[in-house]
């Protein structure tokens, strides 16, 4: 089972607020690893997280354009998405997630504990997704509150929240059936399962 590896994805810039009809260009820049697989998704309250673009190879990107938004992958380690015409307004708030540790690979019956800690937000909700090949990004757990995950358990994993800025995943035996990444997320607002 793998946690986090040592892959690092810088996206430029990080942050973006726009106002309606100005263009769009934001690019991924990968570092860790010498042919990885490029993806962008997109993220909206009503569906969660949605494959837009993915990528296996420079100059390939699948499809290259979808509705106002185009992807080109013009090197092995950067992808970019761009739109001549955004019409909606962005705004981030800047919310660092830190995973501990950051990458943690263990066999089969092991068991494992992975700590999420946030800075630079309040109250926030919290959340562990999982991420494999076959199915992308999946919500598991999501915490409102200290103290309340739902669900508690899923499979052989169980998530617990001890503070405000913090949510944990461990597993007192993990099978290779459950081979896969996973991620904490932090938001203001409540995402869909």
């Amino acid at each position: 089972m793998s946690f986090v590896t040592g892959v690092q994805v810088q996206q430029d810039p990080d942050e973006l607020i726009l106002s309606p009809g100005s263009s769009l260009k934001v690019s991924c820049f990968v570092t860790g690893t010498d042919d990885p697989y490029l993806y962008w998704y997109q993220w909206t309250p009503a569906e969660g997280f949605t494959l837009v673009f993915s990528s296996v190879a420079t100059g390939i990107v699948n499809p290259q354009s979808k509705g106002q938004f185009k992807s080109q992958r013009p090197e092995k380690l950067q992808i970019d998405l761009k739109s001549d015409a955004w019409f909606f307004t962005l705004c981030a708030q800047r919310i660092q997630v830190q995973q501990n540790p950051e990458e943690l690979i263990v066999s089969s019956g092991s068991s494992m504990k992975v700590y999420c800690s946030v800075t630079g937000i309040s109250s926030p909700n919290l959340y562990w997704y999982q991420w494999t090949p076959a199915a992308g990004f999946t919500l598991v757990f999501t915490s409102l509150a200290i103290g309340i995950v739902n669900p508690p358990i899923k499979d052989q994993f169980k998530s617990s929240r001890p503070g405000d800025l913090q949510i944990v995943l461990e597993s007192d035996g993990v099978s290779e059936n459950n081979s896969a990444v996973w991620y904490c997320a932090a938001s203001l607002h409540s995402v869909p399962d």
